[in-house]
């Protein structure tokens, strides 16, 4: 399958409420960098890449994140960097508590 081979992929700047993430992403073990967004994360949406050693991985938080979050969901993410583009409205907090390796 020609999806399998895919060294980029950029769904970032999207408006997806959840990572979109699905099982099919498990299969690209060819992927050196992952752009996506999302403004709810949970660790059910990463852990279909968890296997995955993705070199870059850009992740975009939209506005309404930091409501109601898995505090442990990133660190399932196997990457060597990972670029985080915060919420633009002026109040916010964010804790992050991830260790990759």
């Amino acid at each position: 399958h020609p999806t399998l081979n895919l060294k980029h992929l950029d769904l970032s700047f999207n408006a997806f409420d959840a990572l979109p993430i699905c099982k099919e992403f498990g299969n690209m073990s060819q992927l050196e960098f992952l752009g996506l967004s999302a403004t709810q994360l949970q660790k059910s949406s990463v852990l279909p890449i968890a296997h995955l050693h993705i070199s870059k991985v850009l992740l975009v938080l939209g506005d309404p994140y930091g409501e109601k979050e898995d505090s442990e969901s990133l660190r399932h993410l196997n990457t060597e960097s990972l670029h985080i583009v915060f919420p633009t409205r002026k109040e916010f907090h964010f804790i992050l508590d991830v260790s990759l390796s």
